[in-house]
């Protein structure tokens, strides 16, 4: 009985052998090979090889209120002005002269060098003031106008338009905020617009929401005197909630429009065209006089739902819809979708469309990978309106650097779509692009 427990111990021990002489003889196992990530090449990228332009020196064009005229500038206060011509960007042949002037605003007079062309009987210009130009003016660290011709009807021979915000620098269609009416011997220029009851904000300025104008607007008065101001709303609203009002020296400007959304405003022969806030959304409305009663008429136009800010983008006439990819013209009516194996557009941040629609520049922020590396989306569509079994052209890039958040698209004919991108691994290098269709 006593030799169980010997023989088996010995079993035992002879089975622990057997496993440490097959564990010893194994090979041991290796760890997986960790592959570092890629770095990223603007140079290399997919995007950039399907661009037909990329600026030199990192010049930014930007669209003028002149059809076909561009300008560039930069925070030093240099200017140039250039014509779109065979896929590149010529310089104007016009002398470039200046004008020195003083812009009072909040009772201070910040000093400008205004450079400008004179072209077919039209002004264009461009000025800087940053705060490091000009010690003395405390209120102030960034000013850019804009010298331009009044719009017929306004009845003045040229607008020095001031825009604050250094945010805008390369927006194309910048919202001004002073209104001054000025000529080529001006010295100093301030609004003629009425100041009473003009609040101060919190930078000791006054609101910037008084009086504003873009480019857009202008463009689209038909001939009569007007602007656009939020002064009557919180600052936060500004641009979101707008009057139309006739543009004059008066103590309290005659309201056309009173509580319109966003800016989005046309004069023409029918009547003018705004968009109004409904219970579940939003409508356009158009205005026009009663002949018998000669009173305003309102009527109703095309009415959608949703929040026009978060579920929406406008592009001139066009209004995306976000949620089911239509697109509709705000003054005609007409309408279409992209196809549906366009990818989602929901989050997209940026919109340009071309002069018909059918076209369009579609773009989404940069949203950080497992990485942590940026990644934008941009969608370059083509809809086929008169080939119903053709699908859509879609064009889509998710890279990192493909375009400055704080810049425009800007289409530049039927074909061709600029806007300002990264040129640099670093990001630091920028300069507008071009995309063809």
């Amino acid at each position: 009985m006593k030799k169980i427990p010997i023989i088996i111990f010995a079993v035992l021990l002879a089975a622990a052998i057997a496993f440490f002489g097959y564990t010893m003889s194994k090979k041991p196992e290796t760890a997986p090979e960790i592959k570092e990530p890629t770095p990223f090449s603007v140079s290399a990228s997919d995007y950039t090889a399907a661009l037909s332009f990329k600026a030199e020196e990192g010049k930014k064009y930007l669209a003028s209120y002149i059809p076909d005229v561009f300008y560039t500038a930069d925070l030093e206060g240099n200017i140039g002005f250039y014509r779109f011509e065979s896929g590149n960007f010529t310089p104007l042949e016009q002398e470039v002269k200046e004008l020195s002037i003083k812009l009072n605003a909040s009772a201070q007079n910040i000093p400008l060098k205004v450079k400008y062309i004179e072209l077919d009987g039209q002004v264009l210009g461009f000025g800087l003031f940053t705060s490091d130009m000009d010690k003395s003016v405390d209120l102030y660290d960034y000013v850019f106008v804009q010298l331009r011709n009044m719009p017929v009807g306004y009845g003045g021979e040229l607008f020095l338009l001031a825009d604050y915000d250094k945010e805008d620098f390369y927006k194309t269609d910048k919202t001004y905020n002073e209104l001054c009416e000025v000529s080529l011997s001006s010295s100093s220029a301030g609004t003629r617009l009425s100041q009473n009851t003009r609040l101060i904000d919190r930078n000791g300025t006054y609101r910037q929401d008084w009086s504003l104008l873009t480019d857009e607007f202008l463009r689209n008065t038909a001939g009569k005197k007007l602007f656009m101001s939020s002064r009557y709303y919180t600052q936060a609203e500004t641009g979101v909630r707008t009057d139309i009002m006739e543009y004059s020296y008066a103590y309290r400007p005659t309201v056309i429009a009173k509580d319109i959304v966003g800016d989005w405003f046309t004069a023409d022969e029918n009547g003018l065209h705004y968009i109004k806030k409904t219970d579940d959304g939003f409508k356009t409305v158009t205005v026009t006089k009663d002949e018998k009663t000669n009173k305003n008429k309102t009527e109703d136009g095309i009415k959608f739902t949703g929040d026009y800010f978060t579920g929406y983008l406008r592009s001139g006439n066009y209004l995306l819809n976000k949620a089911d990819k239509s697109v509709t013209n705000l003054l005609t009516g007409a309408a279409f979708s992209f196809d549906p194996s366009c990818p989602s557009l929901t989050g997209a941040t940026a919109y340009a469309a071309s002069s018909d629609g059918t076209k369009a520049a579609i773009a989404f922020p940069g949203k950080e990978n497992s990485e942590g590396v940026p990644i934008q989306k941009l969608i370059y569509i083509q809809k086929h309106v008169s080939r119903d079994t053709q699908a859509d052209d879609c064009a889509v890039y998710e890279e990192p650097l493909l375009w400055c958040e704080e810049s425009d698209f800007i289409w530049l004919d039927p074909d061709h779509c600029m806007s300002v991108k990264p040129l640099s691994d670093d990001g630091l290098e920028t300069g507008s692009v071009i995309y063809t269709f």
